[in-house]
């Protein structure tokens, strides 16, 4: 009898030391989850689609948010336009290797405006329709199509991995995502002072969930729940949700993504059309890095602004030498010129009615 029971007490210890060696209930190690989840993000593009995000803020949030936002306002003497609890963004989205955009898709009833397109060292961002900045690769929103699979803020999960190093295994037990993610494998990793835990299918590899911690508060949860998948094995989630906690017991935002339609491109052309993005004309841009400013006279492809092939004009120029400026290098100049014109017209006509009232005199 005392050996059995010695027995079933070592069987459990066994037991026990495996699953901590593991770190994951998917039988895999977090180092070889992690190996197998890198390989798979790093070949997940290009993809590209037509997504709608609706955004909810948690009521009790948003009005202490609210206030203090009107405050901080009238101590700066500014105005304020609040943004809606409830938003909805309706928008293609697409993304390679080197490059992310996203538009929003017209007259299909969405409250908020979104645009920009990166590359790696830039970024071009809309604030409205007619107006963008120019300014060094960066987090370009908060929450877009590709923060429920490919990125996470202004990198992809593939360059924050090759980064980051591996979190104790052990700690895995003591966050709740695993409640969430049962049966999956996972890991966690450390990056910047930001630790990240993703939780992928044991089978396939695809990413299921992913958290985001800052000194062990809970940030953000992803939670994917359905997918699109090609043939070559690019996936990307056809609907999943967002929870943003902030360091809070309870969400202050969720965030559902739903996918009208998702699309992998398996040829240059098809991937050069996902990726082509014009921006109207009429539109004035501003270099922030560089203090300069361009006004596109006719529609532009946003590559080529990033490439530095539209003509801008120095922010800090006072003067404005019409032999030397083409005035075609911005809006502006033109209707500088075209004031002037107008103004010799109109000394012309004084001076023609002048000469002709002493005549008939």
């Amino acid at each position: 009898m005392e050996r059995r029971k010695y027995a079933y007490e070592l069987m459990l210890v066994v037991l026990l030391a495996q699953l901590a060696a593991t770190g994951s209930a998917g039988g895999e190690t977090a180092a070889e989850a992690k190996a197998a989840f890198l390989e798979h993000i790093e070949s997940n593009a290009p993809v590209c689609g037509d997504f709608v995000l609706v955004g909810k803020t948690d009521e009790e949030f948003a009005a202490r948010r609210a206030v203090q936002i009107r405050e901080d306002a009238e101590r700066r003497g500014l105005k304020v336009k609040l943004q809606p609890k409830e938003t909805r963004l309706h928008c293609r989205w697409a993304t390679d290797a080197a490059i992310e955009l996203l538009e929003p898709t017209e007259g299909v009833g969405g409250n908020i405006w979104r645009a920009f397109y990166k590359s790696r060292e830039s970024l071009l961002d809309g604030n409205n329709r007619m107006n963008y900045n120019l300014m060094d690769a960066r987090d370009p929103s908060p929450v877009r199509p590709g923060s429920f699979y490919n990125y996470f803020g202004p990198q992809s999960w593939g360059e924050l991995l090759r980064v980051g190093r591996l979190v104790d295994e052990g700690k895995l037990g003591s966050l709740r995502g695993p409640e969430y993610f049962k049966g999956a494998s996972a890991f966690g990793f450390v990056s910047s002072g930001n630790e990240f835990y993703v939780y992928t299918a044991v089978e396939s590899g695809w990413m299921v969930g992913a958290e985001w911690y800052i000194r062990d508060k809970l940030m953000r949860r992803l939670k994917i729940d359905s997918y699109e998948a090609s043939d070559d094995g690019r996936v990307f989630p056809k609907s999943a949700v967002i929870d943003i906690y902030g360091g809070q017991l309870n969400p202050i935002r969720t965030i559902q993504l739903e996918a009208r339609n998702v699309r992998f491109p398996s040829t240059k052309g098809e991937t050069d059309a996902c990726l082509r993005m014009v921006i109207p004309a009429g539109s004035e841009i501003f270099d922030t890095a560089l203090k300069r400013k361009a006004s596109l006279l006719v529609p532009t492809e946003a590559r080529s602004i990033l490439e530095d092939k539209v003509p801008f004009l120095d922010l800090d120029s006072v003067t404005f030498d019409p032999l030397t400026t083409d005035a075609s290098s911005g809006l502006w100049l033109r209707r500088f010129v075209l004031g002037i014109n107008l103004i010799l017209v109109m000394v012309l006509a004084v001076f023609w009615l002048t000469r002709k009232r002493t005549i008939d005199s």
